[in-house]
């Protein structure tokens, strides 16, 4: 999909995912009528995601012509915002300079694996969850809440649904990074979420739990705009 586009340039991603690892291609068009030069493409260093180029991005690019560039992405631990993407380069013969402070579509959500499980179990490990900081939480105005469209939601991102109600719907998902534990697997964090509709039908309240806080409010930060719009406080 289109990433950022404006009068000089468009910036677009394609990416696949296999937990714990997304590989995405950035597409850059030059929409002016001259070159673009000069032009760099970096994603910064993140602890928790590593990144890398798989090939530097052309420097020049013609008048209408597509630059690519393939950028891995290897989840390592829980983060909340996704990568930044910089972006420059050169228009107007050389004379003017553009830099691009972008975000690359990898949130938490793209490292996520569903997880189906009984509904008894899906509620022991819910209670068990409670309190503290391993629980993230977002009210959110929609016109038309319903549960079927919750339900959507938490499919879209790779939450397996476990169970519902005339006013909630309930998911499991796994973590997936690629840091080893104890034992030399790769860590994985399991996640719950249920959202739940307000009886007026215009708001939904999105609660996630994870034995990582970390997990639970980069999950809940990545699905909540898909929801709705976060409410007044």
């Amino acid at each position: 999909g289109v990433l950022y586009e404006d009068a000089h340039c468009m910036v677009g991603v394609q990416m696949q995912v296999r937990p714990p690892d997304a590989r995405l291609m950035v597409h850059l068009r030059n929409k002016t009528g001259g070159q673009l030069r000069s032009v760099k493409l970096r994603v910064p260093p993140l602890p928790a995601v590593a990144t890398s180029l798989v090939e530097e991005m052309s420097a020049v690019i013609e008048a209408g012509d597509t630059a690519k560039v393939q950028v891995a992405a290897a989840c390592m631990a829980p983060f909340a915002d996704p990568p930044a993407l910089q972006l420059s380069f050169l228009s107007a013969g050389g004379t003017t300079g553009h830099a691009y402070a972008l975000k690359l579509p990898v949130f938490a959500t793209t490292f996520l694996t569903p997880v189906a499980m009984p509904a008894a179990s899906f509620t022991e490990r819910w209670a068990a969850l409670a309190g503290g900081d391993r629980e993230a939480t977002a009210v959110l105005s929609k016109a038309g809440a319903t549960v079927e469209d919750a339900t959507a939601q938490l499919t879209a991102v790779k939450i397996g649904v476990v169970g519902s109600t005339a006013s909630a719907v309930f998911g499991a998902a796994s973590f997936r990074t690629k840091t080893p534990g104890k034992t030399g697997e790769p860590i994985s964090v399991g996640v719950l979420a249920r959202v739940d509709v307000a009886p007026s039908g215009a708001a939904y309240r999105l609660i996630v739990r994870a034995q990582s806080g970390g997990v639970a409010m980069g999950v809940k930060n990545a699905l909540a705009p898909a929801l709705g719009v976060a409410a007044a406080t």
